[in-house]
């Protein structure tokens, strides 16, 4: 028979077994969830199996929280959709570690290799740039084609938002602008048009942006509505400019936005630039804009989350600030590439008439771009053999002493031109045409002073001085 102490010993004992087993459960890691693939088969299931298999909770939309207090500078109310802050991770830029790379000509024979190949079709039209952003070196290819402004243009809009905001973005526009960096928002974008407007509106605010980038020089890049908007009765719906006035090259451009790679090159040199501390966007009065927006803007700019084109020809974890766009027809990439063998700048834009497949433009650009990155970063990009072509011989041209003249200020319409003071009309010249101002003197009629000029066509004509600025 168990004595009474022996019974409280067994129980005691039997305690701190079952306690330690609690213990151990208590404290061991949890199993990992099964991972299955496509590829992977899997048992098959019975009917009662099946039966006993609870429904899977159904996917609802998610509920996102209430965007933060604002602090607009202009007083300007929260949205009601939601803002999404994106706090991005940026690498450090790296230190070169080459002093110069090749002549940027040997890089042009390999990329024409492939553009040959794109351009097998004859409906397909190419624009791209290539720049070395230590040297300024730079090539190119139709950088002055007019193409469809698309998300691109959202690049500009960008860049005017900093310049009209007072000091860095609080959290308000710091959620607008990661959302028009990171997924392209168009409603985003939107807002920032607001922003620039002065008086929250986003149909103001293109005509700002785009005076903006008349004041860079930019005449080929405009905005004559919101995006997923049309225009305004009353508004101008399309400007005439130097790009989509060509004869030889194309892409039947949106008529409400539109850009070249050449401005797009500009427009994102130009915020590099700034970032370094050096460049018009500092030196202008216009703009007013600071180093630390420039380099805040390239740092939003690298949370693109587009894993093609440009980035598709990078080495995992390479540096790249950039902005994509692309509709039927047209698609595009422009970007800042930050690399050990030197920093340089790709925009390219690819053009096939009704409609160009993903699966051809995206491998030709990150094509372009893996030559590009071996170009800068490559000890040997290119065998010793390799020959340059030679450098073409610039036509000479006549020295011109007379003055020049800009189109401006006819709000898209172009200046006409016309045989005499308030006579038939000529021609045509589009807003940013540069002209000649002939030496005849100048004649009032109608209110207006008339000017003799001349295009660099040949064209002659009067046209009224009010629309001419003079360099």
């Amino acid at each position: 028979m168990i004595s009474f102490s022996q019974r409280y010993l067994w129980l005691f004992i039997s305690l701190i077994g079952w306690g330690g087993l609690l213990i151990s459960c208590q404290t061991a890691a949890p199993a990992e969830e099964p991972t299955t693939s496509a590829n992977t088969p899997t048992a098959a299931l019975s009917l009662d199996d099946l039966a006993a298999t609870p429904l899977p909770t159904p996917i609802t939309s998610p509920t996102f929280p209430p965007p933060p207090e604002p602090n607009p500078i202009d007083n300007q109310p929260p949205p009601t959709s939601p803002i999404i802050i994106l706090s991005p991770t940026i690498p450090p830029s790296p230190s070169p570690t080459s002093p110069s790379a090749p002549d940027l000509r040997y890089l042009r024979v390999r990329v024409d290799e492939t553009l040959d190949q794109f351009l097998q079709r004859d409906d397909r039209i190419v624009s791209l740039v290539i720049t070395d952003l230590q040297t300024g070196q730079s090539i190119s290819w139709n950088p002055d084609v007019a193409i469809a402004g698309m998300s691109l243009v959202k690049l500009p809009i960008l860049l005017d938002a900093y310049r009209v905001m007072d000091g860095l973005p609080n959290i308000y526009y710091t959620g607008l602008i990661s959302q028009v960096t990171s997924i392209s928002s168009n409603y985003a974008a939107n807002l920032l048009l607001s922003l620039s407007s002065g008086i929250d509106d986003p149909y103001v605010g293109t005509d700002v942006v785009t005076q903006s980038m008349r004041d860079l020089g930019l005449y080929n890049t405009f905005i004559t509505a919101p995006y997923d908007s049309e225009p305004r009765p009353g508004r101008i719906t399309t400007y005439i400019t130097p790009a989509n006035t060509r004869l030889d090259l194309n892409t039947r451009p949106d008529p409400n936005f539109q850009t070249t790679m050449g401005d797009m090159a500009t427009v994102l040199e130009l915020i590099y630039q700034c970032s370094q501390g050096t460049g018009q966007l500092l030196t202008d009065d216009i703009i007013g804009i600071t180093q630390a927006d420039c380099q805040q803007l390239l740092d939003m700019l690298t949370i693109n989350q587009l894993d093609g084109f440009i980035k598709g020809g990078l080495p995992a974890g390479t540096k790249l600030a950039h902005k994509h766009g692309w509709i039927d027809d047209t698609h595009g990439n422009v970007g800042v590439v930050f690399t050990p063998g030197g920093d340089y700048l790709i925009a390219i834009a690819l053009y096939q008439e009704i409609y160009l497949e993903w699966g051809v433009s995206s491998p030709t650009i990150e094509t372009i771009s893996a030559l590009t990155y071996a170009h800068f970063n490559d000890p040997a990009p290119y065998p010793a053999d390799m020959v340059l072509p030679p450098e073409p011989t610039p036509s000479p041209t006549p020295e011109i002493t007379l003055p020049r003249a800009i189109v401006n200020g006819t709000q898209g319409f172009g200046l006409r031109l016309r045989d005499r003071p308030g006579g038939t009309e000529v021609g045509v010249l589009p807003e940013g045409s540069v002209v000649l101002l002939l030496d005849e003197e100048q004649q009032q009629l109608n209110g207006f002073t008339w000017q003799k000029i001349r295009d660099p066509q040949g064209l002659e004509g009067w046209a009224s001085i009010d629309f001419l600025v003079t360099q």
